[in-house]
């Protein structure tokens, strides 16, 4: 499977979450740091094959540049939001032995991930 999906910073993730609960900043329903979406992939019997990010910092020197006043405050505020990128594949336990199974489908979180 190839996933792409916009993570945060562990600060970034917390303070996106107060926005959303203070409804300053709704949002996406799912806020995810590589580290949890690391996790998320192995619980759902994934074992990530390859995998990349772009720079947090160069995201944020973006942001914090922008035109957008939305833009440059999520720099600011340091919820600049930064690409990971992986290719995984799934476990499926057989009755003799563990089978893997490659699936190579593109996915973007940013499209499908908001009609869960």
């Amino acid at each position: 499977m190839y996933l792409a999906v916009n993570v945060h910073t562990n600060w970034g993730a917390m303070v996106h979450k107060v926005l959303a609960v203070a409804r300053v900043d709704r949002g996406h329903p799912h806020t995810f740091t590589v580290r949890r979406i690391s996790e998320l992939l192995r619980s759902s019997s994934f074992r990530v094959c390859s995998a990349e990010s772009e720079s947090y910092e160069e995201a944020k020197r973006k942001d914090c540049k922008a035109e957008s006043l939305r833009a440059r405050m999520k720099g600011y505020l340091g919820v600049s939001e930064f690409e990971y990128r992986a290719i995984c594949e799934k476990l499926v336990e057989g009755i003799e032995a563990e089978v893997r199974i490659r699936v190579f489908v593109g996915w973007s979180a940013r499209k499908n991930m908001s009609h869960e």
